[in-house]
């Protein structure tokens, strides 16, 4: 956990979308547990409450970082290869 109780962020990927910000991270949970994934839309480094609307090529893209980044696991990747046969 982070020092003032939010989530502590164990990897984070992001990609510049203009006035906005499409971020996927990885992060232990305030309660206790394994590491769960985020995928937010930021705004002058502050999260938004709207969704994350982005282009198809954008959303291969910001995927793509968080496979390299590690936040993404082998385990995702052969489970999305299995189901679509990729």
């Amino acid at each position: 956990m982070g020092d003032n109780g939010d989530p502590k962020i164990l990897r984070s990927v992001t990609i510049d979308l203009g006035d906005l910000e499409g971020r996927i991270e990885k992060f232990l949970p305030k309660e206790a547990g394994p590491a769960k994934i985020r995928i937010s839309c930021w705004s002058q480094g502050h999260p938004c409450s709207s969704p994350l609307d982005m282009s198809e090529n954008e959303l291969v893209n910001l995927l793509q970082r968080a496979i390299r980044a590690g936040i993404l696991s082998p385990e995702f990747l052969k489970n999305l290869h299995s189901e679509f046969e990729i």
